[in-house]
């Protein structure tokens, strides 16, 4: 039943997928302009790992409507694109052309990250070409870009992104050429890259290189740990062809390790990717270990007919490390079937081919490239420090006019600073007496409220006389402000208090006008700032924050709180209550 499902799902995945495609087809004949370009560009992109003569085709009409509408940002991406295409099928000298349109492209565009990105891409093209010399050549031209563009905020991400591919693609040069001690400081530094970025691929691919590197080392237990995070990573993004490398590592450790029945399964696993992604360069290296398993097993036969593929693919591919890799293992077939002059054939092939991709002329030469680098590295810096020292000279030459000047703009600093200074104590001293001012304005008003609410009752309640009336609903005013606080209540309104001084909004809006000039909310804010006001004097409150005895006056908002105790005060609550404070333990 189970199986059953799977089939199903995978039907139906693929119709949906074959459905969304041919949509894009028809939508390609009614499309014209832009609109198509990026249909066509969509196409591209498509069938860049399922198929190159489709990418081609799609791409080359992208090519064509892209120079019509003089597009040449989408000229140089289906360029790229397309060239990408058969790098992935190992057909690195295709790759290479268009790559190098590509390139022209983007320098015209002033797109230099995609440069540096396409620039990348042919050093690694050389490299599984075995030109190494092109290949250093194309890798340090791309750690050039970086250095420079690594200083733009907005390309940082993606310039780190870069790099982690340029150290894999460097560790991986020179782990061909037999070192062990560089290839892990550049897969290293790509792992750094990659980590800061937290890109799984770029993560799953160090690993898997410092597996490899710790495989050469026979650390095997570091190494199956490393490429056992790497699968998992591989497999998290999909990436079938990092999980195809990471197979054929993992079948090697079991090789070193004499396990070839294990060494077999993850191999032909790891073939299996290989021929579902039209691999070629991946191929040739899966098709020699299988060989290699079988002449340790004894199936020179068998060893044979995997040998002879590998070798055919890698000369289609032109990649003259994996042909002289080939070579060595068919001679060692050859030898173990008896063929001896056969063996000796293909063992002296390996060995001219092996000193023309790794002898020590070419390494030379890869270090030629390396020194001339870092040479122009150093120059720059010469010239640099040379300008600093004509700067400098400058400088000397000019010194007494700069001491002079420092002097008079030090003077003038000082007399700046001490004016400041003063106008700063000016400043805090009529705070302080504002402060002064308002704590007894404060006790002033703490006694008056006192008078009011010793005031007998016959004096605060109603009177046939029209104007007693209206005094004694003033005084019964401020008795009810000054004994029940209603400025306290969040939800304070005029009916409120209109039902509690038995009288109507009429009277009592009349009243507040014209015995406190302001209306009714601007009263009641003047008791909150009041109430606030004695709070923040008062030292055994201390506990309690600004912001909360602005709420415990009433205030619904901390902002609206500040902006009217500084419209009424004269100061914030803040720079109040600290010299309010100040002013008890040193009173004057």
């Amino acid at each position: 039943m189970q199986k059953i499902s799977f089939i199903i799902f995978v039907l139906l995945f693929y119709f949906s997928t074959v459905a969304k495609t041919d949509s894009l087809l028809i939508q390609i004949q009614s499309l014209k302009g832009p609109e198509k370009l990026k249909t066509l560009q969509s196409l591209t992109k498509k069938y860049i790992s399922q198929s190159p003569d489709s990418c081609v085709k799609y791409g080359s009409k992208a090519i064509i409507l892209a120079k019509e509408l003089h597009d040449k940002y989408n000229e140089a991406l289906a360029n790229k694109r397309i060239g990408y295409s058969w790098y992935l099928r190992s057909e690195y000298d295709k790759g290479l052309v268009y790559f190098g349109k590509a390139y022209q492209l983007d320098i015209e565009n002033h797109d230099f990250l995609n440069a540096a990105e396409i620039t990348n891409l042919c050093g690694d093209a050389y490299n599984q070409k075995g030109d190494y010399q092109k290949a250093i050549h194309y890798f340090t031209e791309t750690e050039k870009s970086c250095d420079s563009l690594i200083k733009n905020d907005s390309l940082k991400n993606s310039v780190k992104k870069l790099y982690s591919i340029l150290y894999t693609n460097m560790g991986l040069l020179y782990h061909t050429l037999d070192s062990v001690k560089k290839p892990l400081t550049y897969f290293e530094n790509a792992l750094k890259y990659a980590m800061e970025i937290n890109d799984s691929t770029r993560i799953a691919a160090s690993y898997c290189n410092i597996g490899m590197i710790c495989k050469r080392q026979k650390k095997y237990k570091l190494a199956s740990h490393a490429y056992l995070l790497a699968l998992k990573l591989s497999r998290n993004i999909c990436d079938k062809h990092y999980e195809c490398k990471i197979l054929n590592n993992i079948a090697n450790i079991f090789e070193n390790q004499d396990k070839i029945d294990s060494a077999m399964l993850f191999i032909k696993m790891a073939r299996k990717i290989s021929i579902e992604l039209g691999d070629k360069s991946n191929l040739t290296i899966v098709n020699r270990n299988i060989a290699r398993y079988f002449i340790q097993s004894g199936q020179y036969d068998s060893a044979y007919y995997y040998i002879s593929m590998a070798l055919v693919i890698s000369q289609e591919i032109g990649a003259l490390q994996k042909i002289s890799e080939n070579y060595k293992v068919l001679s060692e077939v050859y030898e173990k079937k008896g063929k001896k002059e056969l063996a000796l054939k293909y063992y002296k092939r390996y060995e001219e081919l092996k000193d023309s991709v790794s002898g020590q002329e070419t390494r030379e030469k890869i270090a030629e490239i390396q020194t001339k680098y870092e040479t122009e590295k150093k120059e720059k810096e010469n010239v640099i420090l040379r300008k600093d020292n004509q700067i400098k000279e400058i400088t000397i030459s000019k010194k007494n006019i700069l001491l002079y000047v420092f002097v008079v703009v030090t003077f003038v600093i000082l007399i700046f600073l001490v004016l400041i200074f003063v106008l700063l104590r000016v400043k805090s001293r009529a705070y302080q007496n504002l402060v002064s001012q308002n704590l007894r304005l404060l006790q002033f008003e703490k006694k008056f409220d006192e008078n009011i609410v010793t005031l007998p009752e016959s004096e605060v309640s109603n009177s046939p006389d029209s104007n007693e009336l209206y005094q004694g609903l003033g005084l019964r005013l401020q008795k009810f402000l000054i004994e029940e606080k209603p400025y306290l209540w969040s939800d304070v309104n005029m009916d409120e208090f209109c039902r509690k001084l038995n009288t109507n909004r009429t009277y009592l809006s009349k009243l507040i006008n014209d015995q406190y000039h302001q209306n009714f909310y601007d009263l009641i804010c003047e008791y909150r700032i009041r109430s606030a006001r004695d709070m923040l004097q008062d030292t055994s409150l201390k506990h309690l924050s600004v912001e909360g005895i602005g709420e415990v006056a009433g205030f619904k908002s901390n902002s609206n709180f500040h902006k009217k105790f500084k419209t009424l005060v004269g100061l914030t609550p803040n720079q109040f209550r600290d010299r309010a404070v100040k002013n008890k333990l040193n009173p004057e």
